[in-house]
């Protein structure tokens, strides 16, 4: 609440009085040889085009690849991968309500 400049520090409390959570451990290895797979008409594990359902995503990436669709151009963007320490954070769906 701080960072987005809101009213008050517990600004978000409004929202979740009604607790409901998820937590889902996903694994995208990285693919060296993703291009020549779908060259081959092999198949590539990938998720296809989708939003985060949730509030919050934390994905640790394992290198370059990712990318989210920017809204106003509706062009796919690559999200810099800069290291394995760093972490991806998605505010997912609930959180445009």
């Amino acid at each position: 609440a701080r960072a987005l400049n809101l009213p008050n520090d517990d600004w978000f409390v409004q929202f979740s009085d009604k607790h409901a959570c998820a937590l889902r451990a996903l694994n995208y290895p990285p693919q060296t040889d993703y291009h020549t797979a779908i060259k081959k008409n092999q198949s590539a594990p990938r998720a296809s085009a989708h939003t985060d359902y949730g509030s919050l995503t934390i994905l640790k990436s394992g290198g370059p690849g990712l990318q989210v669709m920017n809204r106003s151009s509706q062009q796919w963007v690559d999200v810099p991968f800069l290291d394995q320490s760093h972490f991806v954070i998605n505010l997912g769906d609930l959180m445009n309500r």
